[in-house]
């Protein structure tokens, strides 16, 4: 048989603890959610634009119209899960159509919050956390600009309280919660949302825990005191391992 594994993953691989190979494995299948997330999101990029689409007639027809007459969803995810997310996809895998998060706000977040100034590396996780557990971040974030609404808490970014939605899903529970937006949102018939892998939405705690492995428990609280609404209001469990 033939391998398909790239020989750069595979020398990689390698140099790995085996482990019974928990640790490769637990890598290629992170590398796989990320790309299957960039997968979804791209479909909800088409599905805002087909529901945007309709009600753009809608108001045009309707000029007095009121959010009332849209329909109104958003989906949440873990807080903890969803700012590890947010760090691989703009620190980490950094796209290249979105240099920005690298080379402007890496170094801001840098300069401000690393302890150890003679560690040369690149952001890492901790600097991250210690930024978004300031109570004083505001100043950084209006340098920032509308770039920090991958990590602001969903209070303040979709305004919950201000705003009645027709739905508000779980990304824990996406392959339900998927097509019953499609449904409710009229548009089943339309586009149906792409296969889920099996677990790859599922809260995973290893994970988790591997990110906030080293860094301190008063930064972790910080960050928790921030996104506690988020965590309350959506029903996650406070994440009592990391804070005592």
């Amino acid at each position: 048989m033939v391998s398909t594994v790239h020989p750069r993953t595979q020398a990689f691989r390698s140099r790995l603890p085996s482990a019974d190979g928990r640790i490769a494995e637990w890598l290629t299948f992170d590398n796989m959610h990320h790309q299957w997330l960039l997968l979804a999101a791209c479909f909800w990029v088409l599905f805002m634009f087909m529901v945007a689409s309709k009600f753009i007639t809608l108001t045009f027809k309707d000029p007095d119209g009121s959010l009332k007459t849209y329909f109104k969803f958003f989906i949440v995810r873990d807080p903890f899960e969803r700012l590890i997310s947010a760090f691989k996809d703009k620190f980490v895998h950094n796209p290249r159509f979105e240099p920005w998060y690298k080379h402007e706000i890496a170094p801001g977040i840098i300069r401000k919050y690393r302890r150890n100034r003679t560690e040369t590396r690149g952001i890492q996780f901790e600097d991250f956390v210690r930024y978004l557990g300031d109570p004083n971040h505001r100043w950084l974030d209006l340098q920032f600009g509308d770039h920090i609404i991958h990590w602001v808490t969903y209070v303040e970014l979709c305004a919950p309280c201000e705003i009645t939605y027709s739905v508000v899903g779980h990304h824990e529970t996406l392959e339900d919660d998927a097509p019953y937006i499609l449904r409710e949102a009229g548009i089943d018939h339309l586009v149906s949302y792409p296969t889920i892998p099996l677990g790859i939405t599922a809260y995973n705690r290893t994970k988790v825990e591997r990110y906030f492995l080293g860094i301190s428990k008063r930064d972790i609280r910080r960050l928790y005191a921030r996104f506690e609404g988020d965590f309350k209001l959506f029903g996650y469990q406070k994440p009592e391992f990391l804070l005592n």
